[in-house]
């Protein structure tokens, strides 16, 4: 029983192989008459990693300018004794 399963498998896996060698690059691109279906969705899928890796970037550029900026105003407010110099600090955080 088990030996003739295997043999059914064998040949089933055989009679895939030969489906997918016989097929042409046109029978591949047609998708068995669901291209205008499969291809779209791809480039929609890829077009929607791509604008999302690029505001990703785009984000990450921003966020680091404004954290530069913010450790230049913490490392300023250290280093800076008030009461002997008499800094003056323009808090920009605030986005007044």
């Amino acid at each position: 029983m088990i030996v003739a399963f295997t043999v059914e498998k064998h040949r089933t896996a055989r009679r895939r192989c030969q489906v997918i060698e016989g097929e042409s690059m046109g029978e591949f691109f047609a998708m068995g008459g669901y291209a205008l279906f499969i291809w779209p969705s791809y480039a929609i899928g890829i077009g929607g990693l791509i604008v999302l890796a690029v505001i990703s970037v785009w984000t990450l550029k921003a966020r680091e300018t404004e954290l530069g900026a913010l450790q230049t105003i913490v490392d300023h407010r250290q280093n800076c004794d008030v009461s002997r110099h008499g800094c003056q600090i323009e808090d920009r955080t605030h986005g007044s």
